[in-house]
């Protein structure tokens, strides 16, 4: 309940409503699939769940924290599973109009490899030094694949 002070001096009491959206804003086109799966048209299909705050976990990518607040279509997400390789910090972005193209922080775009990909691995290319490198994908607070 949410006590309302009217002008008058008088107080109400209303059933308060919480809405949080369990797909991060710069997903919100993504198609709810229910039992907390969405599709996102650009990014594929994510587990999702409002009490994650951001956490998502991308068919893709594994789970990844997308940040708060961005624009639609645009995405800065952090990547556990890209960060664990040590010398990247994980920070990425991307869009919808440049994905499978990544910006990962500190070096620069890169290019994502589905199909060179499977569930354990995930192939990135690195236009600045014409490097392939794959990276494990993380799959949760206690476990690393």
């Amino acid at each position: 309940m949410v006590e309302v002070s009217n002008t008058d001096g008088s107080v109400e009491s209303e059933p308060a409503e919480l809405t949080v959206a369990a797909v991060p804003t710069s997903l919100e086109e993504a198609e709810d699939l229910g039992e907390d799966l969405w599709g996102s048209p650009w990014f594929g299909l994510l587990f999702a769940q409002a009490h994650l705050d951001g956490w998502v976990n991308s068919e893709e990518h594994g789970w990844i924290y997308i940040w708060p607040g961005q624009p639609l279509g645009e995405m800065w997400y952090w990547d556990p599973g890209v960060a664990a390789a040590g010398d990247l910090t994980g920070h990425a972005f991307t869009t919808e109009t440049e994905y499978p193209y990544l910006y990962l922080n500190g070096f620069g775009w890169t290019w994502y490899d589905a199909e060179g990909s499977d569930d354990e691995v995930r192939r990135i290319y690195f236009f600045a030094d014409g490097q392939w490198r794959a990276f494990g994908l993380w799959t949760g607070p206690l476990q690393w694949e």
